[in-house]
């Protein structure tokens, strides 16, 4: 799917779990997916932060979204979470997702982020080359403090075509502002 995510809401969804917890909740994904769809969602980020991605082994991950894709069916993207902080294993993760026909990957920053904008591109720049998924980078001030994205790195990322766009949680509309 060729997409664009210029406007509408894209929020994380969560992910339904059986009753027991023991397992994901495949016909509560698809209700969910149908429920945004009819309410005018233009996307959805599946196994993010609100999507328990910390709480799931891989194979549930690429369950969840292979459940998600079918169920949207071409009528929204979906964007995973690679919830890792190396670029190894977010590139397995994509990969398989790629299998089940997603639209995009949403990649978290080093946990403990790097210090530069170059070091920051050269982590983005490898896993875009390990992968054939739009990438959206994914920032969450809160838990990387020691490098927030730069108006200068996200320009260079998106300039060179490596990301295809940004996921932030901040409440700093000043910061948000000075990305635009």
């Amino acid at each position: 799917m060729s997409f664009t995510l210029a406007h509408g809401s894209v929020p994380p969804m969560v992910t339904p779990m059986t009753e027991d917890a023991a397992s994901i909740d495949r016909d509560g994904i698809a209700a969910l997916v149908e429920w945004h769809i009819e309410a005018g969602t233009t996307g959805l980020f599946v196994v993010c932060s609100t999507g328990e991605m910390f709480a799931l082994n891989q194979d549930e991950m690429v369950e969840i979204v292979e459940t998600a894709v079918i169920s949207a069916d071409g009528r929204i993207p979906i964007i995973a979470g690679l919830p890792f902080p190396d670029v190894n294993r977010k590139a397995k993760i994509a990969k398989r997702y790629e299998t089940v026909g997603v639209d995009g990957g949403v990649a978290l920053q080093p946990f403990e982020s790097p210090a530069d904008d170059d070091t920051m591109y050269e982590h983005y720049a490898r896993l875009a080359d390990e992968v054939k998924i739009p990438l959206f980078i994914y920032e969450h001030p809160k838990w990387q403090s020691t490098h927030l994205l730069t108006p200068a790195l996200v320009g260079r990322l998106v300039a060179n075509v490596l990301v295809k766009a940004r996921r932030q949680l901040s409440s700093v509309n000043q910061r948000l502002c000075s990305q635009r």
